[in-house]
């Protein structure tokens, strides 16, 4: 009886060992198969909708960075626009287009009258259309080779006198400027502090801008000063920080327009245009200058502009 006693617990024991062998083993199974939640992972119940991230607001107008690209053509581009992103580079300047010209005593091309044919020589009157239109021409007189030129796009080079015929080699360049400066006593800012741009000389202080965007100094290495007629008329360019400045309307700037080219509410020079205005001008000359370094670029009445004698 004790035997029979003594095994019926001895099955009861191996039952319950293997009852909990087998629960372990289900349980270890269950953990192995559970998919891994990250702990920084969020679980959205079910039915539930889901809000998408706020994105980051868009930077602040004016904090752009103040490098420079340099464009296919050689010119130099900065960052404008809510984004910063580079300007787009200028299209590929119109090339100068040649043509030969036969002219007779009398007859007239461009600036230039011819009145005498010689075996060796011409002579005419030249009417300058650049700066000033004239309405009284130069006498000139050309020989094989020598130019004649309108002042600025054309220019007239005689390549050949055959009996009353003359033949010149006609140069037209639509990309010159002519001419489109700044305003007298705009100032131009310098290690020396800001100058009347009509008083700057060559080899003075200037401050300009490298292609990494640094503020460096620089000096002048050419001015202009540029007749212009009665009827010539300047741009008003007023951004939203209160700079302001009188200049031509072809003037180039540093995103690769011209200042006659921005718009209201564009970003330009770290803060928004204002006001682009064509007014009178009442002086009798514009004036420009270039600064040593790489870009040309410099600051007149604050506002970081190209220079057009470096388009030349």
């Amino acid at each position: 009886m004790n035997h029979q006693k003594g095994f019926i617990n001895i099955v009861y024991t191996v039952v319950v060992v293997a009852l909990l062998i087998g629960a372990g083993a289900y349980l270890t199974i269950r953990q192995i198969n559970k998919p891994y939640i990250s702990p920084t992972a969020t679980t959205t119940p079910p039915g539930a909708t889901t809000t998408p991230p706020t994105p980051p607001p868009p930077p602040a107008p004016g904090v752009c960075t103040a490098d420079v690209k340099q464009c296919p053509n050689g010119t130099y581009v900065s960052r404008s626009g809510p984004n910063c992103t580079f300007a787009a580079c200028p299209s590929s300047l119109p090339q100068p287009q040649f043509q030969l010209i036969s002219m007779r005593e009398g007859e007239r091309e461009s600036s230039f009258l011819l009145e005498r044919i010689y075996t060796d020589r011409v002579t005419g009157l030249n009417f300058g259309e650049y700066p000033v239109a004239m309405e009284q021409g130069n006498p000139v007189t050309l020989r094989l080779g020598e130019v004649v030129s309108n002042g600025c796009t054309v220019t007239l080079t005689l390549t050949k006198i055959e009996g009353n015929v003359a033949t010149f080699s006609k140069k037209t360049d639509s990309s010159q400027i002519c001419p489109i400066c700044l305003a007298r006593n705009t100032l131009i800012d310098t290690p020396s502090g800001t100058i009347p741009v009509q008083d700057l000389e060559k080899g003075m202080a200037i401050w300009t801008l490298n292609r990494l965007g640094e503020r460096i100094s620089a000096i002048v290495v050419e001015t202009t000063r540029t007749p212009v007629p009665p009827t010539h008329q300047v741009i008003h360019l007023v951004l939203n920080d209160g700079r302001e400045v009188f200049v031509s309307g072809g003037h180039p700037v540093t995103n690769g327009q011209k200042v006659q080219d921005l718009l209201v509410g564009e970003v330009y020079d770290g803060s928004y245009v204002s006001s682009v205005e064509s007014i009178p001008y009442r002086e009798q000359a514009t004036y420009d200058v270039l600064p040593s370094g790489e870009t040309g670029f410099y600051w007149a009445n604050g506002i970081l502009l190209d220079s057009t004698l470096n388009h030349k």
